[in-house]
């Protein structure tokens, strides 16, 4: 019964040790994935190398190679030297003499990131058979080479151009907005439309922009009528006018359909109305014109015939034209005695012929007997029939 038991307990490690070294083996083998076989290839060369900071030259956290496309031409490995110094060396495998582009990649092991390699001065690095570049005491330096992109949300542009560059480059950019917009702010947070940035990692920058707000003064003459703010490119929505007699409002002159890129005054006007003036003379159209409101009216007494007397206006005659139409009413009579000039025949009157020969001196008007003609009575000239 214990045989049994020490058994089944021996059974449990032994699948526990299988499992760990299947663990371990996929670890090795995700940690080994760039390899090169040297019997495929008939050339070789040699690179001694350093990166920038010895932390990043650590094969126990990165792993470094040499390709053709997607073709591992050769691994990395760390030499240790005296007093502590160390470089990376790589053997790298070709099957032409010359000519090939290499090209570097440092990949994180744990996180599988990987990050391109360059030359420093970023020269294309061509393969050469049986050469060496760099020493183990003056390794060829690589630095690592990071995408920076930077890009315009709407209504904006940039003045940069993306790629790919190396650690530790100092870098310019400029957010231009498009007419009408203003720049708001970079997506890490900085506020000014020109940076100057450094290169330590892939980067993605993005500029925001806002539209812009101008003011539409609208004017009547000296006469401020409103101000708004309005968005660029947004309908331009007027003011309606305040009414003012004896006028008609014309309209706002150069009124946009939309803001402009800027603040702008709008015009407003009136045009001055016109009203009827009829005069009647017994009840008659004596006159009818048409008159601007604030114009002067000026209505001459009728001309009439000796035996007629204008007996003035009914109405009062305002000096100028009212906001409205205006009607007068005026009336003659027909004069048939001195006694119809006045309009009580116990009236004195004073009658001179046309000559200027008294006739009649204070005496009333029943009393003055003439014959049919033209007299001067009371200063008016009467015809008497």
């Amino acid at each position: 019964m214990l045989k049994r038991s020490f058994d089944v307990r021996t059974l449990g490690t032994l699948l526990l040790m299988l499992l760990s070294a299947c663990i371990s083996a996929s670890a090795q083998s995700s940690a080994e994935q760039w390899t090169v076989n040297p019997f495929d290839y008939r050339y070789d060369m040699s690179l001694y190398f350093s990166m920038s900071s010895a932390e990043l030259e650590n094969t126990d956290v990165y792993e470094f190679g040499a390709f053709v496309n997607d073709e591992c031409r050769g691994v990395a490995e760390k030499l240790e030297m005296p007093e502590g110094a160390s470089c990376l060396y790589m053997r790298i495998r070709s099957n032409s003499a010359a000519g090939e582009e290499l090209g570097f990649l440092m990949r994180d092991r744990k996180s599988g990131e990987t990050v391109v390699l360059k030359a420093a001065d970023g020269e294309p690095f061509m393969f050469k058979a049986d050469e060496m570049v760099g020493m183990p005491s003056a390794p060829f330096a690589l630095k690592r080479y990071f995408n920076v992109s930077v890009s315009a949300g709407e209504h904006g542009t940039i003045e940069f151009e993306d790629g790919l560059f190396a650690e530790g480059t100092e870098l310019h950019a400029v957010a231009v907005p498009d007419e009408g917009y203003r720049f708001e702010a970079w997506s890490d947070g900085s506020e000014e439309a020109e940076i100057n940035f450094t290169v330590s990692g892939d980067m993605e920058l993005t500029a925001a922009f806002a539209v812009n707000t101008y003011k539409a003064v609208f004017m009547i003459g000296e006469e401020e009528i409103a101000t708004v703010e309005v968005d660029f490119g947004a309908a331009v929505s007027a003011p309606v006018a305040p009414e003012r007699e004896g006028y008609t409002f014309a309209g706002w002159a150069d009124l946009p359909e939309t803001m402009p890129a800027q603040d702008i005054v709008i015009n407003g006007s009136y045009t001055i109305n016109s009203y009827l003036l009829t005069v009647f003379l017994n009840n008659e159209i004596y006159m009818e014109k048409e008159l601007e409101f604030g114009a002067e009216i000026t209505i001459p007494d009728p001309e009439l015939p000796e035996q007629y007397e204008f007996n003035g206006w009914k109405e009062d005659i305002p000096a100028t034209m009212p906001a409205h139409d205006v009607v007068i009413h005026g009336t003659f009579t027909d004069i048939n005695s001195v006694a119809d000039v006045v309009s009580d025949a116990d009236s004195s009157v004073t009658v001179y012929t046309l000559g200027g020969v008294l006739l009649y001196k204070d005496v009333k008007s029943a009393e003055a007997v003439t014959t049919p003609g033209v007299y001067i009575v009371n200063g008016k000239k009467v015809a008497v029939k």
